[in-house]
């Protein structure tokens, strides 16, 4: 399980929650592919984000079909700041897609 210190535990608390299941935990863990890497030893199971470069030799991913929580992400930038053209250019690209990806992203952008 993610630690208490992590951004994603709030949102798995929910997911648990949601689920009426009431796990075991062993170990609280910050990183991410630390997690990984015990549940790649036998030590359990997990709820994660997707990892790209997650090495699925040992592990397997699988999505929780049923998840209706949202995660939020952020664009950050700096205020009163020169920003360059390909910040820019990243910065409608992430606006795009959200609107065209997430209808709900619509209202928050």
């Amino acid at each position: 399980m993610f630690s208490e210190n992590s951004g994603l535990r709030p949102l798995i608390d929910k997911i648990i929650a949601a689920s009426g299941i009431k796990p075991n935990v062993l170990y609280e863990i910050e990183e991410d592919y630390t997690i990984a890497g015990f549940v790649a030893n036998g030590v359990g199971i997990a709820i994660m984000p997707n990892l790209p470069l997650l090495n699925q030799d040992r592990v397997l991913l699988r999505p929780i079909e049923d998840n209706t929580m949202n995660h939020d992400l952020y664009l950050i930038t700096k205020q009163n700041h020169f920003v360059t053209p390909s910040v820019h250019r990243f910065h409608n690209f992430v606006r795009s897609y959200c609107r065209q990806t997430f209808a709900s992203a619509k209202q928050l952008i």
